[in-house]
Order: structure tokens, then sequence, then C-alpha cells
């Protein structure tokens, strides 16, 4: 399925062309009829052998440039009409241009109201706008010679149409990752149904009852209706124009520029973006650094400053969020006015630093002017050291280590490594949440990092602290190896604070606690791990889980006192091993 448009100078025949090749008058606004003019986007289509193609008709004006964007950005093939009376004019030129810049594919050039003229005057038109196409991007469009007015060659533009279509099916290489997503161009309710959305669906398949996030909004919707060319369907497929009925969602909710996406689409809600400028045409005006410009893509425009960071490269800065994916078409335009200033393709969204910035010239500089996926990963790799596995995988490179839900470079990992082991072997070790302050990274992949190096013996992780994987006992200062020699020596293997006399004892014996070498009973009384294991072992020998006991029970057993018995046992429950029943004790985890 395929959508096609209409493009070129005002009252060059668009909307008649397409009315002869649909039989649909696409001028609906009663502005429209009473000008004689197209302002907005207007929509049809006509069948090939039961198929259905899209049309939409952009307005010709210059005033109306983003109406044009907002309907070109979705097409895959555009009729750039050129009367054959007036000939080629600069909105001829603009639109060819806007055509280009939003990657639409293929180009029909249509030489229209040749009723008007001689055979002669009409061939020389189309000589001259080959020319001009050829010199904008378009190498060797096809062309035809057409007049709506008497049905000159409409079936035979059908036909072609069709060709350029096969043509571009033929190329089209199968992507299981893409996901459905749709950018808004009208919204309007419909009485006892609620709020109905328009638009051209690119990227997947869309079912009814389907979950879609809008976008910027980042709220969930479902689809409770879908409608295609005129008929009610429970799935469609792209490309094709779509309008969808939306459970819960109030008309002023949503409006043009917004973006619906499927889950895992590639989309971002983004205030901050960096774009690569296509090679700037002689006539185009140059771009003004740090000025504000008007920006479009998809059915969104916005005023944004633009920040230059060299010949080739600009940072984009939006007043508010916009719905945009990495490698997407961008145009930029003068601002409060029509004159198209160039355009260029998305290859980074969020905020940058200046070293990143840097980063990612170097790295680009190194790619191809047409980026994939692959491109995508490299770019991200190199600019934060980490990057989101896509589904499926695109394949990394050598130097790029998978882990989970993500691909790390390889030198960064190493340098994160060695930093998370250089904190871990410092007195006491480090909190596993400190350590997100130390290192910016979030806990999902700290977690990653730190079990691959606690795998690899480089640290080990113990009561929430992660320590140096060799022996403990060598990271502790001097005075926390005193403290561990007096508790291994006293008769029982065990230290009370209150009892010892020394500045600074409180700290070492938190410090012993977080290695694992000492275990606290209640902040006062320290047992050496190797003891507090044994008095486990002997309270709980020959119980099963469910098993109770008494506090005399404990103290038989272990020898203790009721002075470090009870703190015992509430060790004991702290750890998991028992919990409180009244007097008792009851076994919740046996050794």
């Amino acid at each position: 399925m395929f959508v096609i448009g209409s493009a070129g100078h005002v009252d060059h025949g668009k909307t008649r062309l397409i009315k002869a090749l649909t039989g649909m008058d696409t001028d609906r606004l009663p502005e429209e009829k009473r000008r004689g003019m197209t302002i907005d986007l207007g929509f049809a289509h006509f069948l090939d052998q039961g198929t259905a193609i899209g049309v939409i008709d952009v307005p010709g004006h210059e005033r109306f440039i983003r109406n044009m964007v907002a309907g070109a950005w979705g097409l895959d093939c555009a009729l750039l009409n050129v009367a054959a009376d007036d000939g080629w004019k600069q909105q001829s030129t603009d639109h060819t241009r806007v055509l280009k810049l939003m990657d639409v594919a293929r180009l029909i050039l249509v030489i229209t109201k040749t009723d008007l003229v001689s055979g002669e005057r009409a061939e020389n038109v189309r000589q001259e706008a080959l020319e001009n196409c050829r010199s904008l991007g378009y190498t060797d469009p096809p062309s035809i010679l057409v007049s709506a007015e008497n049905g000159q060659n409409i079936d035979r533009l059908k036909g072609l149409i069709v060709e350029e279509l096969t043509f571009l099916e033929r190329g089209k290489q199968p992507d299981k990752r893409q996901r459905a997503y749709l950018y808004v161009d009208r919204v309007f309710s419909v009485k006892g149904a609620g709020t109905v959305v328009t638009g051209t669906l690119r990227g997947g398949p869309l079912a009814q009852e389907q979950e879609l996030e809008l976008l910027p909004l980042g709220r969930k919707l479902r689809v409770r209706k879908i409608q295609t060319y005129h008929e009610d369907v429970d799935r469609v497929l792209p490309v094709c124009r779509v309008a969808l009925n939306l459970h819960g969602l109030k008309k002023y909710t949503i409006r043009r520029g917004d973006c619906l996406v499927q889950a895992g689409s590639p989309f971002r809600s983004a205030r901050e973006l960096i774009i690569r400028i296509n090679p700037a045409e002689q006539s185009a005006p140059a771009l003004k650094n740090h000025g504000e410009i008007e920006v479009a893509l998809g059915t969104v425009h916005r005023i944004v400053r633009i920040d230059l960071l060299d010949t080739t490269m600009a940072r984009i800065v939006c007043p508010s969020a916009l719905p945009v994916c990495w490698n997407q078409p961008i145009l930029l335009i003068q601002q409060g006015g029509s004159t198209i200033l160039g355009g260029g393709r998305v290859v980074w969204l969020g905020p940058t630093d200046r070293p990143e910035r840097r980063k990612l010239l170097s790295a680009l500089a190194k790619m191809p002017a047409t980026l994939g996926e692959e491109e995508a990963l490299g770019l991200e790799l190199a600019l934060r050291g980490l990057a989101r596995r896509r589904e499926p995988s695109v394949a990394a490179g050598s130097g790029t280590v998978a882990m989970g839900n993500w691909f790390f470079d390889r030198n960064q990992l190493l340098d994160w490594e060695k930093r998370i082991v250089r904190l871990a072997g410092q007195s006491g070790g480090i909190g596993t949440i400190e350590l997100e302050s130390q290192i910016d990274l979030n806990r999902e992949i700290l977690e990653l990092i730190t079990e691959r190096l606690r795998q690899a013996g480089s640290v080990q992780l113990r009561n929430g602290f992660l320590f140096s994987g060799i022996n403990p006992e060598q990271n502790l200062s001097p005075m926390a190896r005193e403290m561990l020699s007096r508790a291994k020596a006293s008769d029982g293997n065990y230290l009370e604070l209150n009892k010892l006399k020394i500045g600074g004892a409180q700290k070492c014996l938190r410090e012993l606690s977080r290695t694992g070498l000492l275990v606290s009973l209640d902040g006062n009384i320290y047992f050496t791990r190797g003891r507090y294991d044994q008095l486990l072992a002997e309270i709980l020998e020959g119980h099963r889980v469910e098993d109770q006991f008494t506090i005399a029970q404990a103290k038989q057993r272990s020898g203790l006192s009721r002075k470090y018995i009870i703190p015992l046992l509430n060790a004991m429950e702290r750890d998991g091993y028992v919990k409180r029943t009244g007097d008792l004790r009851q076994v919740v985890r046996s050794i």
C-alpha cells in the first residue's frame, strides 16, 4: 500500500488533477471554495485492481509551505504539477526542494493544462521542468502531459503512478523491527464516537484495540475504531491514510504535529536535537548562528534556536518537546516567512554538553552521509559508551560488549570497571547506592557491571556493599585491623563498643561490620563472623522451618547469658533466620 501526493505552484491544477484521478474534490474548507485555492491538506484515493492508493493534495501558495511539508513527509511518490500555460515558477522550485529534503523517493513530472496551449509550448515547458528537476536532485523523473479538463492522458498517468509504486515495492526490504507510527494531521470530533485523528500510517500494521503512545504528551491510548479510505477495518497495513477513533481522549489534548507510536517505536520526545545539515544550495540564505528559525518535520513545525557546530552540523533547541526519531528528515525555514533555508537529518536526540558534541562531530566525520541502524549504535557508543540493544539486535562490532539489554563500548566499560574496583578497594568498601552518585550510571547498568566484576572475582558484594575481591582484611585501616585482632583474641570472639575507650572505635566497628568481618548484634555488641556463624549453627541445629524454641533453649545451646542471647536472637530475626511468635522464636530459614 502506498500514499502519493501532489505538489507545485499555486493554481497549477493540482486539485483539478486529483479530482480527475479519483473523482473526489479535496477542497473541503469553505474558504478554499471561495478563494479557489488549496489552503490546508486535502485527501482522496483511487483503486488499482482493488488496492487503494491514497492521495494527498498540498497547498501551492508560498504562505502555506508548512502545510505543504505536513503533507509531503509521508509520501512514497509525488506528482509535481507544472502548468503548461504558466511554466516553471518559484514554488515549483521550492516544492521540489521540499520533496527531496523530506526524502520522497520518487517523483513524476506532470505538465497540466495542456488543453490551453500548443503541443510545442507544452513540450518546451516539459523539457525546462525536467532540467530543473535534475538540478534539484531528481535525476531522471518520468514525465507526462495531461489535461484534467478534457481527460487527456489521465488513465496513462494512473498507469505511470502504478509503475513507479511497483518499482518501489520491488525495492522494499522487510524490517521486523518496524513499529506503527502516525503523525497527526487532522483532529475532529464525531457525535457519539468522540475524538478522531487522521494521518498517514507508516512503519508497521495497526489493529483495533491496540495500545499506542501519544507523543510528546507520553499518554497511552487505545484504538477503538479504524477507518481507511471510508471503510471500517479491524487491521490495517502501512502505508495508507487512516482515521482512528481513540478511546478516552478529548479533542483539546491532541493537535496536528503530535505523533501516535506503537511500543518499541524509535520515536522519542526531545527538546534538543543534533542535525547533519544537507549541503547548502548556492541560492540558500546563510544560517545565522544562535539565531531563531522554524523547523518542520512530520506534520509539526516549531520556532527554535539553532547553534551551528560547524559547516555541516547544528544543534536545535526547542521551547517544548517534539516527537522525532533518529535519522528523520528535517526542514529549515525562515522564521515568519516562507524561505527555505535548507534541510538535514536528525543524528542525535536529547541534550548534549560540549565534550559530547565534540565526540559526536568526530564520530560522524568517520561515517557515511547516509546512516543506518549500525551507525546509530556506533554514535551512541562513541558518545555515551553504551547503547540500548535493538530488537532484534543490530550486530555490534568487535569493540563492543553485550550485557543484558545494553551494548557497551569495550574501552569505556573497562574504565568504569577500574573505577568501581578502585572504589570497592577503599577502606570499608562502597555501598551500591553510594556508587550511583560516584559513577553517573543508572542502577540497572551498574548492577550489570558489578555482577560481571563479581563473577570475575574482582569485587565481592556483602550486605549491600562492594569490596575488592582480594582478602577483605587487606583493605582495612590500621585501627580497624587492631579492632579485629582484639575481637578474635577475646574469649567470646566479640567486642562491646561501650567498653572500648578508644577514639574512633565506633567508625572502625561500622567499617568491620560493612566488610562482614564483624557482625553487629545491636550496635553495641559485635561478634566475629566465625563466632556468629557458629552460634547460628548451635541454636538452629536439628530444627526445621516452622519449628519453635524458647529463649531458655537458645541460652542452653549457645552458652550465652540473657545479656547476649536477646541481641543475638534479634540479629537472627534481622537476618531472616527466625521470627518472634510471642515469647517463642520460629525458624524461618534453616542453615
